[in-house]
């Protein structure tokens, strides 16, 4: 399993950390087991940083079907927040999931920056 999942009960959020080659399997797992955390825990936050990750198999067809697919996956979480920290190189791409994320009614954000992920994640 290329990523880290955790619930982080004293910042308030649960952690994701991917590294490696992702593909999408592996981004609907941690999806999947981050959901349970934040039902298990009552959290509402989740960071998910792919700084270590290797997104370049990722095509653009998987990387929107993930995003739309967050509303059936999520939805139930009230007041649901989604902070990602990438790369800069992948800046480009992981816009136009939070793009596409925000128009499906997920109140989802794109850092360069942990510490400025972690700022709008604790508003």
């Amino acid at each position: 399993m290329p990523f880290t999942i955790s619930a982080n009960k004293e910042k308030g959020w649960v952690e994701v950390i991917h590294r490696g080659l992702l593909n999408i399997a592996e981004l609907n797992e941690a999806r999947v087991q981050a959901a349970a955390l934040l039902a298990k825990n009552s959290i509402t936050r989740i960071l998910v940083d792919t700084r270590q990750a290797d997104m370049s198999e990722l095509s653009l067809t998987d990387t929107f079907k993930f995003t739309t697919s967050h509303q059936e996956a999520l939805g139930s979480v009230e007041g649901l927040r989604i902070a990602s920290v990438v790369r800069s190189e992948d800046l480009e791409a992981s816009r136009f999931s939070e793009t596409v994320a925000r128009n499906r009614g997920t109140d989802a954000r794109v850092f360069l920056d942990a510490a400025e992920a972690m700022k709008w994640l604790a508003e």
